[in-house]
Order: C-alpha cells, then structure tokens, then sequence
C-alpha cells in the first residue's frame, strides 16, 4: 500500500534535510505534538487520515 500524498510530498521536502537536523526538528516538535493530543483537539478517526500515536 502507497503511503498517503501529505506524507510522500513532506518526504520529498525531508530528502534535502541531513539526518541530525530531521532528528532535531522531530524533537522539537514533540511537545507541541503532545500539546495537541493532550488538548483533544484532533480527534481519532479524523478527515485527514492520521492515525492515533502509538503506546510508547
């Protein structure tokens, strides 16, 4: 299975990226990520298919 468009083009855009600067963005964007979801604002299932965080 194709992964979505949204997530093919954001890959496109991460090719140019060196991997320590995509870790640091994914880190940075960790705890607004959480702030969301602790904020129940997107709900699960939602219209733009994004799937529910994983139990770490």
């Amino acid at each position: 299975m194709r992964p979505p468009l949204a997530d093919r083009l954001a890959a496109r855009l991460l090719r140019a990226v060196d991997d320590a600067t995509v870790d640091a963005l994914l880190t940075a964007l960790e705890l607004p990520t959480r702030r969301v979801l602790d904020a129940k604002v997107l709900t699960f299932p939602n219209p733009i298919g994004l799937p529910p965080p994983s139990a770490n």
